[in-house]
C-alpha cells in the first residue's frame, strides 16, 4: 500500500489538485513582475494536468505535457494556448487515447506540435528510473525550452532554467506521477516540486 504524506496530492485529491493549480495561475499573473504570459509543463501525472489546464485556462500562452493522459476529445474545443506533446514509443495506456484526442484537435483548429520518441518508456525523462533515457530527455526538453521561447518570449539556456528572465512565468505541473516526491536538479535546473515553480 503506498503510504502518503500528510497535504500531498494523494490526500488532496485531483479536483483539489486541479483547483490548486488553477489558483496557482491566478497568482502568477497577479505579480507585477509577470508580463501576464504564462506556459506550463508537466510530467506523467503533471503531462495529464498540463492537458487538463489548457482545458480550463484559456489564457495560457503555451502547454507542454509529458506522455500525460489526454483529456476527454470533447473538450479539445477548449483548448486555446498552443500545445506541444511529448509521448514515449512504449505507452500502451497513454497513447491508445492519442488517436481520438487528435482528431478532436485537428477538428477544432488547435495549434500542436506531437513528438514520439522511438525506444522510450512511460516516464524517460525520469532518471531515478531504468527507463530513463538521456537522449531522448535532452531532446524533448530542447524542445520545450525552443518552444516557450517561441511562445513566451523568454530567454532559456537549454541546459540551466536558473536563467529564465523575469518577461515570462512558467507554471509547473508535477514532474514526477506517484513513483515519488523530488525536485529536478542538475542539467534541467532546479524545480520545486509542488504546488508551483516560478522562475523571479
Amino acid at each position: 500500500m503506498t503510504k502518503t504524506r500528510p497535504g500531498s496530492f494523494f490526500q488532496a485529491g485531483p479536483k483539489k489538485c486541479t483547483e490548486d493549480f488553477v489558483a496557482a495561475t491566478t497568482f502568477l499573473k497577479g505579480r507585477e513582475d509577470c508580463t501576464g504570459k504564462l506556459g506550463v509543463v508537466g510530467f506523467c501525472y503533471g503531462g495529464g494536468m498540463a492537458h487538463t489546464l489548457a482545458t480550463r485556462l484559456p489564457e495560457l500562452n503555451a502547454v507542454v505535457p509529458f506522455y500525460g493522459n489526454q483529456p476527454a476529445p470533447e473538450d479539445a474545443a477548449k483548448v486555446k494556448a498552443p500545445l506541444l506533446i511529448h509521448f514515449a514509443a512504449v505507452d500502451e495506456r497513454i497513447n491508445a487515447a492519442w488517436p481520438a484526442y487528435e482528431a478532436a484537435l485537428k477538428a477544432a483548429g488547435v495549434s500542436y506540435t506531437a513528438h514520439q520518441y522511438p525506444g522510450t518508456q512511460h516516464g524517460f525523462n525520469n532518471d531515478t528510473t531504468p527507463r530513463y533515457d538521456k537522449a531522448a530527455a535532452q531532446l524533448a526538453w530542447e524542445r520545450t525550452l525552443a518552444f516557450f521561447n517561441k511562445q513566451l518570449q523568454n530567454r532559456l539556456r537549454s541546459r540551466d532554467c536558473r536563467t529564465c528572465e523575469p518577461s515570462a512565468r512558467l507554471l509547473l505541473a508535477l514532474p514526477l506521477g506517484v513513483s515519488g516526491f523530488r525536485p529536478f536538479t542538475g542539467a534541467f535546473g532546479p524545480f520545486p516540486l509542488y504546488p508551483l515553480w516560478m522562475q523571479s
